[in-house]
């Protein structure tokens, strides 16, 4: 990775730059140069230079390729303004041609590369939510079957979720216990006393969340 981003940042500018200078010891120059044209052709080099390095964030390498390929072509008919045909040279014309064709399939296929794999992860991201969904899901319907108040605190004790059973001993609802400290709501709870330390699930630590189970008698 590191590789090709050196590549795309430094290495095509000093292509650029070496074809530059190669270009002028090549073609012999115009003594006299059409202001307005050189004005319209380097407007759109120095664009699609821009327009190459915001490229360049995006870390979609087919796609910077093929604008890379594409402003080299632009590059020549800036230049193509300051310089005679050499005869030893075939039509510089085909060549920027060429090179603008060659960019824009690239182009193409960087798109259409990047809107597949910005499909892929959207897709992936409606997986997981599905499934976090489900969870939830499920694990509601394990609490609400349960007959033992069953609340959940952050490391403060702040409570994050409670069940119907609970909601009946502290008698709120859970909306309105969110995020008060769980003695706030349960004042007859022994809150000096570290709570159950379980888990909610695998990735937490102990000191993250903690379970509570109150007896139905508090």
């Amino acid at each position: 990775m590191r590789a090709l981003t050196w590549i795309f940042k430094v290495a095509v500018p000093l292509v650029f730059l070496v074809s530059t200078i190669g270009w002028f010891d090549l073609f012999p120059v115009k003594k006299e140069v059409l202001s307005t044209a050189v004005v319209l052709e380097a407007t759109y080099f120095l664009a699609s230079m821009l327009a190459y390095f915001l490229i360049l964030r995006l870390h979609e390498w087919m796609l910077a390729f093929g604008w890379s390929v594409f402003t080299y072509g632009l590059l020549f008919d800036f230049l193509d303004e300051f310089t005679l045909e050499a005869g030893f040279i075939p039509d510089v014309d085909v060549i920027q041609d060429l090179l603008t064709t060659i960019g824009l399939l690239f182009i193409a296929g960087g798109v259409l590369s990047a809107v597949t794999r910005r499909e892929k992860q959207i897709q992936s991201i409606r997986e997981s939510s599905a499934q976090v969904a489900a969870s939830k899901e499920r694990l509601a319907v394990i609490l609400a079957s349960v007959t033992e108040g069953i609340v959940v605190t952050d490391a403060e004790g702040r409570i994050l979720l409670m069940n119907t059973a609970a909601e009946s001993l502290g008698r709120t609802s859970e909306m309105t216990a969110l995020s008060h400290e769980i003695g706030m709501i349960f004042p007859l709870l022994d809150t000096s006393m570290p709570p159950n330390p379980i888990s909610v699930d695998g990735t937490l630590h102990r000191s993250e969340r903690s379970v509570i189970a109150m007896d139905a008698h508090l």
